[in-house]
């Protein structure tokens, strides 16, 4: 083979440089291209995805439930307390205010008086002629009809007058002396009437001013 001859080699010479400038110009506009493209860590943020997170970094998930538990019924344990109240007997009775003195004093035809002696259940009532009777109220606790029965059992043989009164009332002479009594049922008490002074007058006399003055009675 023969070597390329010195007119030859001056030929190729501009086709190199040719070649040569080329191939920069190739390489310069592929370094451009490279410039202009983001890197990965740009292109994620630009497009705004957030970047994985590794298992490792992960925060730790919640222990507390999500779920919301419902208080319990509180009205299905609550406890019921009766609003029921005991009925109350009526109010005690005063012995000062069994009798109306402005009745008793029509019926009798003498004008009365009332004193309280030493509570509410005892009384003596006074008339301007000096006539003068005790009134006693004695609670029965509720056995209405056996005190009043036991009551009588004190009364002379063929003495007793039953009268009409509240529920249920007699005059009596008891050991020949004049008495009466009388049964309210509210508020279970019966209402005894003893004479202390009745001058001049028998004591069947005296028991019928007692029944002149039981009938006055009306309930407050």
């Amino acid at each position: 083979m023969h070597p390329p001859s010195p007119s030859s080699r001056a030929s190729v010479r501009p086709l190199l440089r040719d070649m040569a400038a080329a191939v920069g110009i190739v390489l310069a506009l592929a370094a451009c291209s490279d410039s202009k493209k983001p890197s990965a860590a740009s292109a994620s943020s630009s497009s705004g995805a957030h970047p994985a997170i590794s298992s490792s970094s992960a925060a730790p998930a919640s222990t507390a439930s999500s779920t919301f538990s419902a208080p319990p019924d509180v009205t299905a344990h609550a406890t019921t307390t009766s609003t029921t109240r005991p009925k109350r007997n009526p109010e005690p009775v005063v012995a000062c205010t069994v009798f109306n003195t402005d009745t008793l004093s029509s019926a009798t035809g003498h004008t009365w008086t009332a004193q309280r002696t030493g509570s509410d259940a005892g009384c003596q009532l006074s008339a301007d002629n000096g006539d003068s009777f005790k009134i006693n109220v004695e609670d029965t606790s509720g056995a209405n009809d056996e005190v009043y029965q036991n009551s009588q059992q004190r009364c002379d043989a063929g003495t007793i007058e039953p009268q009409p009164v509240a529920d249920g009332g007699y005059a009596c002479l008891a050991d020949g002396q004049a008495t009466a009594e009388f049964l309210i049922r509210a508020p279970n008490c019966v209402v005894l009437l003893t004479p202390v002074r009745f001058a001049d007058t028998s004591q069947s006399d005296v028991k019928n001013q007692l029944i002149t003055i039981m009938n006055t009675y009306q309930p407050s």
